[in-house]
C-alpha cells in the first residue's frame, strides 16, 4: 500500500495543540498526531509563522517546522496537506 506524503499548516488547536501533552496514542485529536499514526501516512513538516509552535513542533515530531508555505515548498513537496488554519486565512496562506 502506497505511504502519503503529508505536512500540516497551522501548528495550533487542530494541528498539533489539542494531544500535544497527551501521551496515550489512542487519543488522537490532531492533524499531526493522525499523521504519525496513521501507516499509510509520512509527516515531513509543519508551517506556522509563529516561532514558538514551530519549535514545539520539531520537539515532539523531530520534524522541521517552517515560517511560510513557499519555504516548505523549497524543500518538501509533500502529496496532502492539512490546513489548519482557520477558515477566512485559507486563501491568504495560499496566495
Amino acid at each position: 500500500m502506497k505511504t502519503w506524503e503529508s505536512a500540516v499548516i497551522g501548528l495550533g488547536k487542530i494541528g498539533m495543540g489539542f494531544d500535544y501533552y497527551c501521551s496515550d496514542r489512542s487519543v488522537t485529536l490532531t492533524h499531526a498526531s493522525a499523521y504519525t499514526q496513521h501507516p499509510n501516512f509520512k509527516l515531513l513538516c509543519g508551517v506556522d509563522p509563529d516561532c514558538l509552535r514551530r519549535k514545539a513542533f520539531t520537539k515532539k515530531f523531530k520534524l522541521p517546522a517552517y515560517g511560510s508555505v513557499a519555504e516548505m515548498f523549497d524543500t518538501h513537496q509533500p502529496e496532502v496537506v492539512s490546513l489548519c488554519v482557520p477558515t477566512r486565512y485559507h486563501f491568504e496562506v495560499f496566495n
